[in-house]
């Protein structure tokens, strides 16, 4: 695989700038395991309004952040109904 930037610092540099254009700041952030995710929930405490992640488990953090940012990992699938990923099977 090819080398990338850090998700962290990339992603502080761009709520940065979205921090200048709106109040409200959601970041949907995929990671591999939950620690990730909850490190980067801790990393982004305070200067974003929540942190979710769209996949099948629940785990949720959300009153004992500290600066206040609501954090939750796992809200499961939100699709279309009767099809895979918003895409009509062809049966």
């Amino acid at each position: 695989m090819a080398p990338i930037d850090c998700p962290f610092v990339t992603g502080r540099a761009a709520i940065e700038q979205i921090r200048k254009q709106t109040p409200i700041h959601i970041v949907d952030f995929h990671a591999e395991a939950t620690s990730e995710k909850q490190a980067f929930g801790w990393y982004v405490d305070g200067l974003v309004s929540a942190v979710v992640e769209a996949t099948r488990m629940c785990r949720q953090r959300m009153s004992d952040s500290a600066r206040g940012t609501a954090y939750i990992t796992d809200l499961g699938m939100a699709g279309s109904h009767d099809s895979v990923i918003g895409s009509v099977p062809d049966l």
